[in-house]
């Protein structure tokens, strides 16, 4: 990934000389309670994060293949986690951080996937993730964590260009498609997968990690960054609404009027000034003396948790030398951190902003100076509609790389919810005067025989989050296996009741005469616990379900179990002979049972 950040970086300074690429440390948005509200996601940095990208500066994006921009963050996956990182640094060789036999929570590259799939729409396509610019500041990220380990292996004595032992076309003496330094004979000269552990790339490359650590906000070094407990965390996007308003605010305060001069003072300032002293020979000759060249200052890097970064010795001619390394690539300038970032919004201390807001108000008051208009102030962010239940999924409809509804057809899916055990809702039951803190009247219920088993406690996301309305969404994903393509939607289900259940759908690719659509659909809850999919007996009346694995073979023959728009996906499982009509399951091929339990999916 260093080769492939640093052509890019080049390729954008033939247009800006001075451009870097920032990366996004988005343990920053982890620790927040509500990682979604991040100011990073509004119109004055990356732009919107629900649906198609209308604001920012990437607002009207749009890339020849994949069309417009389209993000649906926190629907799935999960951000780095300042946890993960300090483990992977314990590590000290690049077999134990990598596949095929790296312990997942130290997988650098399945954590750097987690975090796309977070980011979702462009960014949770293998093929055009690249779409969307937040891919580079991501991938510019995983590569400084990288760095930072290689660092720990030559303080650990461990050879950092040590290439693992793997095979096929990760192996080390594979081409490194598509970066060559030369072509002979009419063929590119590629460089090998183990070139790109050369101690030279990071000999061009310097990060500078942000503090974790602070007492004051000034630490941070951010105008959109504050100390709280004692850690530098990013703004919500409302706190940065708010800090903007409140500088308005004081930027239209009515400056003191200014004291008018005494006599003396007029006088002592309309005197004559003395004459200057003329310059002697001597001075004239010092004064016109070329200077000694400046000294140049050093600023160390700031010191991340656990410890620096340290430079890594440049390699000598004949040691881990590549051909045309000297005429082909240049020196380049260090990387930078998103956070750091100019802003137009400089912070002040809330304390001191309320300070000069009451003065500015009371001036208004006992002065009585004459307003233009009124100015009010309309909030476009609220820390809590920024999760992910307030908002719907926008899916980009691309098959094979063209954007296209009309190729698209929609199966109706049945979603089944097991109340979790850690959810706790304020509906206490009430007994003579006596409200018990402890129980809420929805989780109360007597008849065993309706209970198929307890409800396990499987491992979940470290964001899992929970709202006190007992609203959740169970996302259910169809991946394409004989074509490119991913559809994404959810079910509303009431995770206050013991049981709930909702309607949704996905869409898959239309199927056309003999070839049949094959799709691979799973579910799985907001903490990333996954539902087991079970599929209709052929024939079963009534009907019944039985354990399948979610992979599916539409096609077009009769009778279609799937919809060309996504209303009649819905209403065509309904009976409407009898009102109320009534939910029919033989049209419902597929339904997932979300119970809990700590089995795979494809259990039996």
């Amino acid at each position: 990934m260093s080769m492939f950040l640093y052509r890019f970086e080049q390729k954008l300074r033939s247009y800006e000389p001075e451009t870097f690429i920032p990366f996004w440390d988005s343990t920053y948005e982890s620790i927040l309670s509500t990682p979604t509200a991040s100011v990073l996601f509004t119109e004055d940095f990356l732009g919107g994060g629900t649906g198609t990208v209308v604001d920012g500066p990437f607002k009207n994006w749009n890339h020849q293949t994949v069309g417009v921009l389209i993000r649906n963050i926190a629907n799935s996956g999960q951000l780095f986690q300042r946890e993960t990182i300090d483990k992977i640094m314990m590590k000290s060789f690049m077999s134990q951080i990598s596949h095929p036999d790296a312990e997942f929570d130290v997988n650098l590259e399945a954590k750097h996937g987690q975090v796309h799939a977070w980011v979702g729409g462009a960014m949770d396509n293998l093929d055009y993730s690249p779409a969307d610019p937040i891919f580079f500041l991501h991938h510019c990220f995983v590569d400084a964590i990288w760095e930072q380990f290689r660092d720990y292996q030559v303080k650990r004595g461990v050879d950092p260009t040590s290439y693992p032992d793997v095979t096929e076309g990760h192996a080390a003496n594979k081409p490194m498609k598509p970066f060559y330094l030369d072509i002979k004979n009419g063929e590119k000269q590629y460089l090998k997968n183990k070139d790109g552990y050369a101690l030279k790339w990071s000999q061009l490359v310097r990060y500078e990690y942000p503090k974790r650590e602070c007492k004051r906000n000034s630490d941070c070094k951010s105008s959109v960054m504050v100390c709280q407990e004692e850690q530098c965390m990013t703004m919500t996007a409302h706190e940065y609404e708010v800090s903007k308003a409140q500088e308005y605010e004081v930027s239209k305060a009515p400056k003191p009027p200014r004291r008018a001069m005494t006599a003396h003072e007029y006088e002592v300032s309309k005197a004559p000034k003395p004459p200057r002293r003329a310059m002697r020979a001597h001075e004239y000759e010092v004064s016109k003396a070329p200077k000694p060249p400046r000294r140049a200052v050093h600023h160390a890097a700031p010191v991340t948790t656990p410890a620096a970064p340290v430079t890594t010795p440049a390699p000598k001619q004949g040691e881990d030398y590549l051909p045309g390394w000297d005429s082909w690539y240049m020196w380049r300038k260090k990387r930078s951190i998103v956070r750091y970032i100019h802003s137009r919004y400089p912070y002040i201390p809330h304390k001191h902003l309320q300070y000069l807001a009451r003065r500015y108000r009371y001036s208004l008051k006992n002065r009585r100076r004459k307003v233009d208009r009124d100015v009010v102030i309309k909030y476009k962010y609220s820390d809590e509609k920024t999760t992910p239940i307030y908002h719907s999924l926008q899916n980009t409809f691309t098959i094979d790389g063209v954007e296209d509804i009309e190729k698209w057809v929609y199966i109706p899916i049945i979603v089944y919810y097991r109340r979790p055990n850690e959810v706790h809702y304020d509906a206490h039951p009430i007994s003579h005067g006596h409200p018990d803190m402890n129980k809420d009247v929805f989780n109360a219920y007597h008849d065993a025989k309706y209970v198929t088993h307890n409800v396990g406690n499987p491992a979940k996301n470290a964001n899992c989050y929970h709202i006190g309305s007992g609203a959740t969404k169970i996302y259910v994903k169809a991946t394409g296996m004989n074509y490119n393509g991913f559809y994404t939607d959810y079910a509303l289900v009431d995770e206050r009741q013991p049981l709930s259940f909702a309607l949704t759908e996905v869409g898959v690719r239309k199927p056309s005469g003999q070839t049949p659509s094959k799709v691979y659909v799973s579910a799985h809850d907001p903490c990333g616990r996954s539902c087991k999919p079970r599929c209709l007996v052929a024939g079963s009346n009534p009907p019944r379900y039985k354990a399948c694995s979610g992979a599916l073979g539409v096609t077009a023959k009769g009778p279609l179990m799937y919809s060309s728009y996504i209303g009649d996906a819905h209403l065509n499982t309904y009976d409407f002979s009898t009102l109320p009509p009534t939910l029919s399951n033989k049209k419902v091929f597929l339904v997932f049972y979300c119970d809990h339990k700590e089995v795979w999916p494809w259990d039996k």
